[in-house]
């Protein structure tokens, strides 16, 4: 089987089990829970940037074949979290402020996921 065999079975596998859209999913439920526990805890877990201002993109989808630490083989998809790059600076006109990974195993099946925020928005010079 050739990388480019690989590829299609990979990709058919994650349109067959909605894998992207899953990642979205679950993206934008990590942060409404977020938002609730930090209205509750007095927190920030967002970097100071509001629901609205945070921009969900397709990143990637990877496979996991080998890995010592992990049960094997994975799909994860990313979901990269993103600000509006006002300055042009970024590709797609979109900053990186964090992203969000979705591990699946070979039966389509969620068992871990992953969210961070890397930059806050007073780091960015957003607020004062």
């Amino acid at each position: 089987m050739t990388v480019s065999e690989i590829k299609k079975v990979l990709e058919d596998f994650s349109n067959q089990h909605g894998l992207i859209e899953k990642a979205i999913i679950g993206c934008n439920k990590v942060i409404d829970y977020l938002i609730e526990e930090d209205q509750k805890n007095k927190k920030d877990s967002l970097g100071g940037f509001l629901k609205n201002e945070i921009i969900l993109e397709f990143d990637h989808q990877k496979l996991l074949f080998n890995d010592c630490y992990n049960q094997s083989p994975l799909i994860i998809v990313q979901i990269g979290l993103y600000n509006k790059d006002l300055e042009n600076k970024f590709l797609r006109n979109l900053e990186p402020i964090g992203y969000y990974q979705l591990h699946v195993n070979s039966n389509g099946e969620i068992i871990d996921d992953i969210f961070t925020i890397d930059k806050v928005k007073k780091e960015l010079g957003l607020i004062k």
